[in-house]
This record gives structure tokens, sequence and C-alpha cells, in this order.
């Protein structure tokens, strides 16, 4: 699981590219993303709907929460 606490994807074009650009085995992972204060400034819409289109990519909202195992 890797968290993105915002402001790593700012401009919309980044969104497109964000499988090719991210496409380690060890990155591989559910990314739970927030808009921070910059994306904000951009279209936070964008980054919302790419939750449709990434199997990685979590954002349904700009609010929501989610609950984590540990996994043992």
């Amino acid at each position: 699981m890797l968290l993105d606490e915002g402001q790593a994807i700012i401009v919309e074009t980044l969104l497109a590219d964000f499988e090719q650009a991210f496409n380690e085995s060890a990155l591989d992972v559910p990314w739970y993303v927030a808009a921070g204060n910059h994306d904000y400034y951009g279209n936070v819409t964008a980054q919302i709907e790419y939750t449709n289109k990434s199997a990685r990519w979590t954002f349904p909202s700009e609010y929501y929460s989610f609950e984590v195992s540990s996994a043992e």
C-alpha cells in the first residue's frame, strides 16, 4: 500500500502517464490518494475520475476513509 498525501500529482497530464511512470513491480500496490492544497489549483476531479481507469489509483472522492488490516 502506498499513501499519497497530496501535491504529488499536480499536472493533469501526469495522470495519463501514471501507469508508465510508476511501473516498477514494487509500486504495483494500491495507491490511496488525497489532494493537497496545490492539487486544488489544478483539477482534482480528474484525479478522482482516474480511480475508474486504474487498478492501483484509489481516490474515490475528496473525502473518504479506508481501513487497513495487518498482514500476518
